[in-house]
Parts: C-alpha cells; structure tokens; sequence
C-alpha cells in the first residue's frame, strides 16, 4: 500500500511541474514562455487561467511602454517647439533693451527677459528629463584619467569660486586609463558638484575624492552644509524631488541628482547619498 502511495504521490509532483515552472516563470516576470500541459483536467485548468493571465498581462505592460514612449517623444517635440518662438522674443526684447526707452518701458523690457530666462530654464529641464528618461547616447571610450580629472577640477574651480569655497581634493590608487562617456560623466559629476556649492555657505568646503579598486571607480562629493533629511536620503534621486527648503534651490528643479543617477547607471554605476559622519555635510558617491 505504501508503495502503491509513493507511486501515486511522484505521479501527482511530476504531473504538477507545468503548473510550479509558469508561476515561478511569471514571478520572475518572464513572460516569455509557452505552458506546457500535464494532461490532468484540473492542473491543466489552472494551467489555462495562468496562460491566459500572462497574455493579458503582457499585452498591458506593452501597451504602457508604448504610451510611455510617446509621452517622453511628445515632451521634447514640445520644449523644441516652444524653444524657437521663445528665441524671437528673446531677441526682440534684447533689441528694445538698446533703445532709448522711458522708465517704465525699462522695466517692462526687463521682466520680459527676466521670464524668458525663465521659461527657457523650464523648456530645458523638460529636454534633460526626456533625455534622461529615454537614456542618453552613450559613447564609451578608453580616456586618460589625469586629462579628464585636470578638466573636472577646472570646472570646479570656476564654479566654486562664485561662493569662495575651499576644495580638497584626494586621488588614490588611479590607473591611467579610465572607460567611460566623458562628456556624460562629466556633466553627472558637475551636477553633484552644483548642489555641493549650491548647499555650502559662503566660505566653506568642497571635498572631492576619487579611487579605484579591481577596475571600478568611485568619485565622492562632501559639501559643508547642514546634511540631508531623512525624507532627502529616501528620496533625492527622484525626478522633481526638492525636499527641505534649506536644501533646496529654485535653479534646481529637483533634477540635478535625477539626471546624474540616471547618467551613472547607464555607466553599470550607481548613485548613493549619506550625511558625512566627520562633518555632517551632504556626500554623495558614485561608483562605476
């Protein structure tokens, strides 16, 4: 009897298996699959139920990709679009500021430019998110390590300077050759360097650190600030985020750290923010 049981029991698991291989397949959210049937009546009805699951939820996630696609394309048709016009009247109230105009008419030409510089800050946000979204071209290349770090802290320098800040930099264990889309990596660092300066009072100190380790590097940023929230260390990366206000700047738009991460990951990176225990200043990290 006991073996007439066992017979029955490895029948069952073995008649089971369609059923365990398309739930574990669709947990795994591969959707790539054709159910095999068991031949059982019930194990190949629930076998249907889950085929026809998996087609519907396929056809939806196609669906909204599809809807997504369009969204990000419309997005930057449109900030191109508003881009030209914008242009002209930028230009023409550029030509007014140079004639001979009453004080009134001053001040009118100049809240014309004043929200021109605006809404051109705003139709470039929407061109950086589409972009970030979709993924930049990356172009990858090998790169001397010392032209591109002499480059960075060229455009540190000058953008520190704004504020008279203080920067230390360190450099460790750095090979000569670095792999990456300079450009990108650049513009992804520069934005972190931005919010570091932006943050710092008046006076105070950037710290920038960059090491290698079994071909991976990691650039850190320290500013002198008052550190990030908890609500910031949870949320900082994602689009539109500001947090605190103290934290916070209207040139900003919550973007700075969303495109660098989004740059750093398309590296095989990634981005990590935490208050510096020494100081208690923002750090972020990047390693690729």
């Amino acid at each position: 009897m006991s073996n007439v049981l066992t017979s029955v029991h490895r029948k069952i698991s073995r008649k089971l298996i369609p059923l365990q291989n398309a739930t574990e397949k669709i947990q795994n959210k591969n959707l790539e699959f054709e159910v095999q049937y068991s031949g059982i009546q019930e194990i190949d009805a629930a076998l249907r139920s889950l085929d026809s699951m998996k087609t519907e939820l396929k056809r939806s996630l196609e669906t909204q990709w599809k809807i997504e696609q369009t969204r990000k394309i419309q997005i930057s048709a449109l900030a191109h679009d508003i881009k030209t016009p914008l242009t002209v009247v930028r230009g023409n109230a550029e030509m007014l500021n140079d004639t001979d105009q009453t004080g009134e008419q001053k001040e009118f030409t100049h809240y014309i430019l004043k929200n021109a510089d605006q809404m051109e800050q705003y139709i470039q946000m929407l061109i950086e998110l589409s972009k970030a979204e979709a993924g930049y071209l990356l172009r990858r290349e090998n790169v001397n390590t010392k032209i591109f770090l002499d480059e960075l802290y060229s455009q540190i320098h000058a953008l520190v300077s704004i504020k008279h800040l203080k920067t230390e930099f360190e450099e460790k264990n750095l090979p000569e050759i670095i792999n990456l889309d300079s450009s990108l990596m650049q513009r992804a660092i520069m934005n972190i360097v931005f919010n570091a300066v932006d943050y710092s009072p008046d006076g105070g100190l950037i710290q920038f650190s960059v090491s290698a380790e079994k071909h991976k590097f990691r650039f850190t940023i320290v500013d002198s600030g008052k550190g990030f929230s908890a609500e910031d260390l949870k949320n900082a990366t994602m689009q539109f985020y500001q947090g605190d206000s103290s934290r916070s700047s209207k040139s900003h738009y919550g973007m700075g750290l969303f495109i660098a991460d989004s740059i750093v990951r398309q590296h095989g990176g990634s981005l990590s923010i935490a208050n510096f225990s020494a100081t208690g200043g923002g750090m972020v990290t990047i390693e690729f």
